[in-house]
């Protein structure tokens, strides 16, 4: 299985991109749509209800199922959320469950996945990890730790956009993160200290510029991403 993850600040346009790849080469398990499959989904009037059913169904008991089941093939992750809790400033507990969410998703690609196929995570652990800066890292924080506890992925593409048009974006969506320039160019600093950090463990790190046309940015995802599973594939 190859593991890939989009890194982004808010409003760098990561989850856009994510949205929008196309690859059926691709499993994406953060798409919860794909859980509870039932032939009534293909009746239009029915389908927002089998949707809906689904996505609790895996919030009540999905979720905890592949947390104790990646907890148990690496019992470190209790370090890494005490090391969290210790270290992050503001609203710790929130980034736990939102980590919860994401070790869930990605032991749901492992499942679904075969060892031929490919899982993409949008809000994986490398974006754990720039949360912890967004809540207020505290000084003793350290990337190199946070990354001992993680499943490190294959490929990282991470997406940057100049900081005026990340502000500009989170306000027309309304979902506002942080909105000065200041801070999203921090945050930005960050992520590229994540993504050097995992490089030098393995990781191929894809840059992506996403400040113009969407479907160009996503089109050069797409391509990257087709050359770095080559580049892997032809290795083993």
């Amino acid at each position: 299985m190859t593991h890939i993850e989009f890194l982004g600040a808010p409003g760098t346009g990561k989850s856009t991109i994510y949205d929008a790849i196309s690859s059926e080469k691709i499993l994406q398990p953060n798409r919860k749509e794909v859980i509870g499959v039932s032939p009534f989904t293909e009746i239009p009037l029915l389908k927002p209800i089998f949707k809906n059913i689904s996505q609790l169904y895996w919030q009540v008991r999905l979720q905890e199922h592949y947390v104790a089941n990646h907890i148990s093939h690496r019992p470190l992750v209790g370090s890494l959320l005490q090391y969290i809790a210790e270290h992050t400033e503001n609203d710790a507990q929130s980034l736990i469950r939102i980590l919860f969410t994401t070790i869930a998703s990605y032991e749901y690609g492992k499942e679904l996945a075969s060892d031929n196929d490919v899982v993409c995570l949008d809000e994986g652990f490398a974006q754990r990890c720039l949360g912890v800066f967004l809540r207020g890292a505290s000084v003793e924080f350290s990337i190199a730790t946070f990354a001992d506890h993680i499943p490190v992925p294959d490929v990282l593409v991470q997406v940057d956009a100049p900081a005026e048009v990340c502000k500009k974006r989170q306000l027309e969506r309304g979902l506002v993160k942080t909105n000065e320039v200041n801070e999203i160019n921090g945050l930005k600093n960050y992520g590229s200290e994540i993504a050097n950090e995992l490089e030098e463990r393995g990781t191929r790190v894809i840059y992506i510029q996403n400040d113009h046309d969407i479907n160009s940015a996503v089109s050069a995802v797409e391509m990257e991403v087709e050359e770095a599973l080559v580049e892997l594939t032809n290795e083993f």
